[in-house]
């Protein structure tokens, strides 16, 4: 109900035939509607988020190929097998799995007969963690060059201590970048925390970021014109040091910060929030489609 209400509310405000309408947010709006409102489009999506859907993602894959005579896309994912042409020279398969073990090993039996079957100079892994593993492996069946990208600073005493899961990671990620022939880091944090690890290159290649072609950025309500304002979008985790954002804010008069995610660190955030009188200035907003 809740999401068939947003719906109606989204789609009569963008409806194209509507002064102030605006077509290409009125087709996103069908879109999202037309997989959420449907069980099986909605847990493909969350398993495959748009890489099989033809979307922005698989947009962004297929233009990899030109930087490749031939390159295969693999994703580790529960559910049923996909296998996609995202370009002439650019293939997207999920191997599928029952659950997240077997979706690992199906992902990892793949990887290491299709590049049995033809001769792949480099192998890149997204995580240094059970991707990284997997590229590992591969890697060294085949004699290729590994490559593994860090996304975020999984060596932290922040992160480690969070669970002992993230401590099991962060000796993982230690392990894999120790046997990595290159590592891509996203930040000058993380390739410093990278060469801790390795002696072989790590090269800072940042994230790009491109405005949606031909779609206006529309000014959130929570953004007062006029008003200095922070947005920060992130899981939050004692990793993020969110903590600091919020103090920052505090000492900067009449300044907005506008925190949006989720995470365990949630209600500590927030007590944090109440405790010194910023409720008005910060808010928490929950993870959403821009």
């Amino acid at each position: 109900e809740d999401i068939k209400k947003a719906y109606r509310i989204l789609a009569h405000k963008f409806h194209p035939d509507k002064e102030g309408g605006n077509e290409a947010h009125f087709k996103e709006v069908n879109e999202a509607y037309q997989v959420l409102s449907d069980e099986k489009k909605r847990s493909q999506y969350d398993q495959f988020g748009q890489v099989f859907e033809g979307g922005a993602v698989a947009g962004r894959i297929a233009s990899y190929g030109t930087i490749a005579e031939e390159l295969l896309f693999v994703v580790f994912a529960t559910g049923e097998r996909r296998d996609e042409m995202l370009a002439p020279n650019v293939r997207a398969v999920s191997p599928g799995g029952a659950n997240k073990l077997g979706a690992f090993f199906s992902g990892l039996l793949f990887l290491i007969n299709e590049t049995g079957k033809k001769r792949y100079d480099l192998v890149s892994s997204q995580d240094p963690l059970a991707l990284g593993i997997a590229g590992l492996i591969t890697a060294a069946v085949r004699g290729m060059a590994f490559q593994v990208q860090l996304h975020t600073d999984c060596f932290s005493p922040a992160y480690a201590s969070e669970s002992l899961r993230r401590r099991f990671e962060s000796l993982v990620a230690r392990f894999v970048l120790a046997n990595a022939s290159g590592v891509r880091a996203v930040s000058v944090r993380t390739a410093e925390a990278a060469r801790r690890f390795t002696k072989n290159p790590v090269a800072i290649l940042p994230l790009p970021l491109s405005p949606v072609s031909g779609q206006p950025f529309t000014r959130p309500a929570e953004f007062s014109e006029g008003v200095f304002t922070v947005l920060s979008v992130a899981r939050f985790t004692k990793e993020k040091q969110l903590h600091l954002l919020i103090e920052a804010i505090g000492l900067i008069p009449g300044a907005h910060l506008i925190l949006v995610g989720d995470g365990p660190e949630k209600a500590r955030l927030s007590r944090m929030i109440a405790e010194k009188n910023l409720t008005k200035r910060v808010h928490i907003a929950p993870w959403q489609n821009p």
